[in-house]
């Protein structure tokens, strides 16, 4: 219930940012997003005091072990399974990119995290509860599923608040961290199609929960 309920509160809130940053303040938003996803990600851990944030080693592997586990363990409460997510967890294991340096990573970016000022500005980011050391092109990947955009077939965050017009487009905040950062971006594709595959195995384990607590509160 407590999940159901947060997720509602989320959807009305990243709803209501449609309202609060207005036309003029919008490309100053996509800016300010990315620009701060940017400066975490050039911050070495070991100059912050945070090298034993997390470990240091297959950051994506780890992931992939973690969340295929979830999958499985869902399959016969959540009474789903797909093929396709099997292949998937093949696939991204054996196209796994090399690890480069490790940054912070959110883990959980998106506009939905972030507080805006009245300048349409990133002026805080929140909820940082799973950040880590990890790749930080897995935490970009993310941050760009959850920026959504017009005619975009899966809509990231709740509500799509940057389907409206004005925001910018995903393409430009790519060209933006890069040039920022001066990563190589050639396997961006992997990294966000790993996080649609994470997010698929937490809808799953989701609905495993919520199948679970409806029968208990029948039986109760």
């Amino acid at each position: 219930r407590d999940l159901h309920t947060a997720y509602r509160r989320q959807r009305q809130m990243c709803i209501r940012d449609r309202m609060y940053v207005p036309p003029e303040n919008r490309v100053a938003t996509g800016d300010s997003f990315i620009d701060v996803l940017a400066a975490l990600h050039d911050l070495a851990p070991e100059a912050l005091g945070l090298s034993d944030l997390g470990k240091h080693d297959s950051y994506i592997g780890r992931q992939l072990k973690t969340w295929y586990r979830s999958w499985t363990a869902s399959i016969e409460q959540a009474e789903y399974d797909d093929r396709r997510a099997h292949e998937f967890q093949e696939y991204f294991l054996a196209k796994m990119p090399e690890q480069g340096p490790i940054r912070v990573v959110h883990g959980d970016y998106g506009l939905h995290n972030t507080l805006i000022g009245k300048d349409g500005r990133v002026a805080a980011v929140v909820d940082w509860e799973i950040s880590t050391l990890g790749d930080p092109l897995a935490d970009l990947g993310y941050a760009l599923n959850q920026w959504s955009e017009p005619g975009d077939v899966i809509i990231g965050s709740p509500g799509g608040a940057t389907t409206v017009g004005g925001f910018a487009l995903k393409q430009y905040l790519i060209d933006r961290y890069a040039e920022r950062t001066g990563r190589d971006l050639s396997m961006l594709d992997y990294y966000i199609a790993f996080n649609r595959w994470k997010t698929a195995c937490i809808h799953v384990s989701y609905t495993h929960l919520r199948a679970h607590e409806t029968r208990h509160d029948l039986v109760c």
